[in-house]
C-alpha cells in the first residue's frame, strides 16, 4: 500500500510538467517537392528524401544530407535512384553504416553506405541474384 501511495504522489507531482510539454516545429529547409522520408541518426546528422507525387509531373527522387542539424543541406548523388516515389525506407546501424530501399529502372532496389551517407552503392534489386 505504501508503494502505491508513493507512485500516486509521484504521478501527481510530475503530471503538470508532462501535461504542459508541447512539440515545437521548426522549418529547416525547402526541398522543392514532396518529402518522402526524414531520417536522423542523431541531433546533427540526418537525411531528407523527395519523390514523385502521384498524379503530378515526374520528379526525379533526390536525397539530401545535413551534418549541422538542418542548417545546411547538400544533395547526395545516388547512382541509379531514378524512379518510383524515392527512398521508401532507411535504416542506419550506426553513424557510418546504413541501408535504404528505393526505386530504380530495375524496380525497387537496395543501397548501402559505409561513409555516413556521403556515398551510396546499389547492392541489390528486384531479380538480383
Amino acid at each position: 500500500m505504501h508503494i502505491l501511495r508513493f507512485v500516486f504522489i509521484f504521478i501527481l507531482s510530475v503530471s503538470p510538467q508532462i501535461l504542459s510539454a508541447q512539440l515545437q516545429c521548426e522549418k529547416v529547409g525547402s526541398f522543392g517537392s514532396r518529402i518522402q522520408l526524414v531520417y536522423f541518426t542523431d541531433e546533427m546528422h540526418g537525411f531528407v528524401s523527395i519523390g514523385t507525387v502521384p498524379g503530378s509531373p515526374s520528379v526525379y527522387p533526390k536525397l539530401f544530407r545535413t551534418s549541422d542539424g538542418g542548417l545546411n543541406w547538400t544533395v547526395v548523388f545516388v547512382d541509379n535512384l531514378n524512379s518510383g516515389y524515392g527512398i521508401q525506407v532507411m535504416f542506419m546501424t550506426d553513424s557510418l553504416n546504413g541501408w535504404f530501399c528505393g526505386g530504380c529502372d530495375e524496380g525497387y532496389s537496395l543501397w548501402k553506405t559505409r561513409e555516413g551517407g556521403v556515398n551510396w552503392n546499389i547492392v541489390g534489386w528486384a531479380g538480383f541474384r
